[in-house]
């Protein structure tokens, strides 16, 4: 399995397949450390995937990629923040979190779920905020004492000691009923897709270069008017961005998508030699904009036919 590190590493450098696979370790983690706050399993879900984004986003900022656990988990709590802020606060009990994947239950079973669901969500809300998030983490899908004391930016013996004080609070069978409540209410394997179909809604870039995008969304066609705009862009705006949130903007507003992880290492590097920004930014547009000619020459082409059949075919 590959190491975190390296994950985010190059989910920073744009790799979108790389964040997914960080998305799926930490889906769990984010979802139970959001219940353990809200107490709601549609909300927690709903934080959870506002976090990934949020932390999609906010990737340049961070130093260390080791330290993406903890990080990420202040983002989580951000988000829980804000949805508890919110006037009115809607509750989905326990027992509607999931459809039950057996045939529907009859009244009987209807009941004694209903029963069930409200002792495991008894049980979890009497423990002590630290004990009931540790508990949480641990039962929703098994991690590690090691997992939960990186996320939580506590020793593992902190850890230790709350699982083995929220044991004891809770007796052995009921312990049983609420690791199967949670492992249950967990999302499945779709939430990394939609995760991922909302960072692509949302994508675009920051603020700063909105004067790019304003460029390109001018109608005209006279392309030394648009280079000429975009070369009087505010650069001073765009330093307190990192290089590679820099170059991720410059993508979206080029492109709509990121740059390739070889394309973006090769400009980094031309950065650090010392050519500016805004000489690098101009590069790549005039790359995007010869692309872009070749491509409607290509289209004329094929349009027009091969030759001998009614038109003559162009070469290039």
């Amino acid at each position: 399995m590959e190491e975190l590190r390296s994950l985010v590493s190059r989910a920073q450098a744009g790799d979108l397949d790389a964040y997914g696979e960080i998305v799926r370790r930490f889906q769990d983690m984010a979802y139970g450390y959001a219940y353990s706050i809200l107490g709601d399993f549609h909300l927690a879900e709903d934080a959870a995937q506002e976090a990934f984004i949020r932390a999609y986003g906010d990737l340049g900022k961070l130093d260390d990629p080791a330290a993406f656990p903890g990080w990420f988990r202040r983002i989580v709590f951000k988000q829980c923040d804000r949805l508890t802020r919110r006037k009115r606060l809607p509750t989905t009990p326990l027992e509607s979190a999931r459809p039950i994947a057996s045939g529907s239950p009859g009244p009987v079973e209807k009941v004694e779920e209903r029963e069930m669901a409200d002792r495991v969500l008894k049980a979890i809300r009497s423990l002590p905020e630290n004990e009931r998030t540790i508990t949480t983490l641990f039962y929703i899908n098994g991690y590690s004492q090691k997992d939960i004391a990186e996320f939580l930016e506590v020793p593992v013996t902190t850890v230790n000691n709350r699982l083995h004080a929220s044991r004891k609070r809770l007796k052995e069978r009921l312990l049983a009923t609420v690791a199967d409540g949670l492992r249950q209410s967990r999302p499945g394997p779709e939430f990394v897709e939609k995760v991922m179909v909302e960072m692509d809604k949302k994508s675009e870039a920051p603020s700063a270069f909105r004067p790019l995008q304003e460029a390109f969304e001018r109608i005209g066609k006279d392309r030394n008017t648009r280079r000429d705009e975009l070369a009087e862009a505010p650069w001073d705006a765009m330093a307190n961005y990192s290089d590679c949130e820099f170059f991720r903007a410059l993508f979206l507003v080029l492109l709509g998508r990121p740059a390739a992880v070889d394309d973006e290492k090769t400009r980094l590097a031309r950065l650090k030699a010392g050519h500016s920004r805004k000489d690098l930014f101009l590069e790549v547009f005039d790359s995007y904009e010869y692309r872009m000619r070749q491509l409607q020459k290509l289209a004329s082409t094929l349009k027009k036919g091969p030759p001998g059949d009614g038109g003559a075919g162009e070469s290039f």
